[in-house]
C-alpha cells in the first residue's frame, strides 16, 4: 500500500501467487488501478517516491506467463524398417516445460536404438532402427507449471440419421474443448481391418480448417467423400490450438451402406 507522501518499493517478489506456482516469473508487468505502468526497461524493482494523493493506492505485479506452445514442421513422416527416423518439435515455454513423446497414449521408452534429444528448444526423437512396432502415432507433448494448454481429445457425435444412404461417403460430426480457438484440425481414416490396428500406415489424413466460433466447446462437421461401397472404416481426430496438438480421440467405426454390422 502508498500512503500519501510516503515512498514505496515494490520488488520481484517470490511468494506472490500467480496461475497456483507462487512464483513471478520474467514476463510479469506492475499494474496500479487496474492499468499496466508502463516503464522505459524491463525491471525486478519498482521504486519511487509519491508525490501526491493520486499516487496512493495498491500496486500488483501481474504474471503474464503462457502455457508452453508447440510447433511441428512436419505432421506426417513415411518410413521402413531398418530406416533412421526423427521426429522433431519446436516449443516456446515459460516456465522451461517438461517435454515427453507417447506412441498412442503410452510413453516410448527410450535405449540405445530409440533416444530423446534437446537442442534449445528443438526437442527430438530419433529411432535409429526402425521397426515395424515404431509405427504409428506419436505425440510431442510439454507441460511446465502453468499447464500444457492444447486441446482435450476430440469427441464424435452420432450421426446415423445423417448417413443413411451413404454409398460412397459418410457425414461426421465432433466436438473439442480447447480454452483457446482451434486453428486446424487432423482427420485420419482407413478401411477397418481386424487385429491390424495401428501398426500398418494405411491412414489417409486430412487437414480441415476450423470454423470461427466461440469456445470453449468447439463443434465442426465434414463429409468424406471417394469411400468404397459396403465398407467399413475407422476414424480418428486430433486438434491444434496455439500450444499444439491434442492427443488423438477415441477411434470411431463407420460405414457405408451395405456393409452389414459394425464389429
Amino acid at each position: 500500500m502508498l500512503w500519501e507522501n510516503g515512498s514505496l518499493e515494490i520488488f520481484h517478489i517470490r511468494t506472490l501467487v500467480f496461475n497456483k506456482t507462487k512464483t513471478c516469473y520474467r514476463g510479469f508487468t506492475f499494474v496500479f488501478k487496474g492499468e499496466e505502468i508502463k516503464l522505459l526497461n524491463h525491471r525486478e524493482l519498482l521504486k519511487f517516491t509519491a508525490s501526491d494523493r493520486q499516487m496512493a493506492g495498491i500496486y500488483e505485479c501481474t504474471a503474464a506467463n503462457d502455457p508452453p506452445e508447440l510447433m511441428t514442421s512436419r505432421s506426417w513422416i513415411h518410413t521402413a524398417p531398418d530406416h533412421r527416423v526423427q521426429l522433431e518439435c519446436k516449443i516456446s515455454a515459460d516456465p522451461q516445460a517438461t517435454v515427453t513423446w507417447t506412441k498412442g497414449d503410452i510413453p516410448v521408452p527410450l535405449d540405445n536404438r530409440v533416444v530423446s534429444l534437446v537442442d534449445g528448444d528443438k526437442y527430438t526423437l530419433l529411432i535409429k532402427k526402425v521397426q515395424r512396432s515404431d509405427f504409428g502415432i506419436y505425440t510431442c507433448r510439454a507441460i511446465n507449471e502453468l499447464g500444457q494448454g492444447v486441446p482435450n481429445p476430440g469427441v464424435f457425435k452420432r450421426t446415423d440419421d445423417k448417413n443413411v444412404n451413404a454409398k460412397n461417403s459418410y457425414t461426421l460430426i465432433w466436438e473439442v474443448d480447447s480454452y483457446t480457438p482451434i486453428i486446424e484440425y487432423n482427420l485420419w481414416f482407413q478401411p477397418y481391418k481386424p487385429k491390424t490396428g495401428l501398426s500398418k500406415p494405411d491412414w489417409t489424413k486430412l487437414t480441415i480448417p476450423t470454423e470461427h466460433s466461440s469456445g470453449p466447446v468447439y463443434s465442426k462437421s465434414y463429409t468424406i467423400k471417394g469411400l468404397k461401397e459396403k465398407t467399413i472404416y475407422e476414424a480418428l481426430l486430433v486438434s491444434r490450438n496455439r500450444y499444439g496438438w491434442s492427443k488423438p480421440s477415441p477411434i470411431l467405426r463407420f460405414a457405408t451402406m451395405g456393409a452389414g454390422t459394425l464389429l
